[in-house]
C-alpha cells in the first residue's frame, strides 16, 4: 500500500522552478523558507494569492533559490571576489526570469514541496486508561533529532535529507516502537467505504462496522 509513495521518496523526479533545477526537498529547506517567513510556506494558497504581485514574485523567487541548494552551499563563506560572482550570477538569472509565468512556477514549486514532503497516513492510537498527550515538540526538530541521533548523521546531512522520507523513516520506527499506527490496507478501505457512504447518505454521523 505504501511501497510507491516511500519509492517516490527516495527517487523523486526531475523539477526544475525559474530555470533552477531543485533538489529533494529538504528538512533544512523546510526550515530556512520557515526562517525566512517565505509567504508559500506560511501561508496558505488563498493567503497567498491576496498578496501583492511583487510579493509574490519575490516569494518564488526565494524558494526557488533555497532549493536549488543544500545546507553547506547555503551557509557558504565566500570572499570579496566569490560574492561579485554571486552576485553577478544572481544578477544574470534575475534578467533570465524577467518573462516567466510566475503563477505557473508558484504552482510548480508547491507541487514539487507537496511531492517531497509526503508522509505515511496514521491512525488514533488506542485508549488504554493512561494519561496520554501528543509531543509538544515541533516536527522539525523531531526529524532532526531523529537523522541525528537513531540514525547517526551529521547535522549536515540531517538539514540535507529528503523531508518526506524522514517523515516516513521516523514513523516506521515509531511502529516499531509501538508509539504510533500507520493506517494499513484495512483501515484504508474501511475509511473508504466510510467515505462514500457518507457522500452516498448525508446525514449524522454513523460507525461503520469494519467487519462488514
Amino acid at each position: 500500500m505504501h511501497e510507491l509513495p516511500f519509492a517516490d521518496a527516495v527517487r523523486p523526479g526531475a523539477v526544475s522552478v525559474l530555470k533552477l533545477l531543485m533538489l529533494r526537498y529538504a528538512v533544512g529547506h523546510e526550515i530556512l523558507l520557515l526562517a525566512g517567513r517565505n509567504p508559500l510556506v506560511v501561508l496558505g494558497e488563498e493567503g497567498f494569492e491576496q498578496l501583492p504581485g511583487e510579493e509574490q514574485r519575490l516569494a518564488v523567487i526565494m524558494a526557488a533559490d533555497v532549493c536549488c541548494q543544500g545546507w553547506a552551499e547555503h551557509h557558504a563563506r565566500y570572499s570579496r571576489w566569490q560574492r561579485f560572482r554571486v552576485g553577478r550570477k544572481w544578477a544574470q538569472w534575475r534578467r533570465a526570469i524577467r518573462g516567466d509565468d510566475f503563477g505557473a512556477a508558484a504552482a510548480a514549486w508547491r507541487k514539487y514541496r507537496a511531492a517531497g514532503s509526503e508522509s505515511f497516513p496514521t491512525e488514533e492510537m488506542p485508549n488504554t486508561g493512561g494519561e496520554f498527550r501528543y509531543f509538544g515538540q515541533p516536527e522539525m526538530a523531531a526529524l532532526v533529532n531523529f537523522l541525528q541521533i537513531t540514525c547517526g548523521l551529521s547535522e549536515e546531512e540531517a538539514f540535507d535529507y529528503p523531508l518526506g522520507l524522514a517523515r516516513m523513516r521516523r514513523l516506521a520506527w515509531l511502529e516499531s516502537e509501538g508509539s504510533v499506527r500507520i493506517t494499513n490496507e484495512g483501515e484504508a478501505e474501511v475509511a473508504r467505504r466510510r467515505e462514500e457512504y457518507v457522500k452516498a447518505h448525508p446525514g449524522p454521523e454513523f460507525e461503520l462496522d469494519p467487519k462488514e
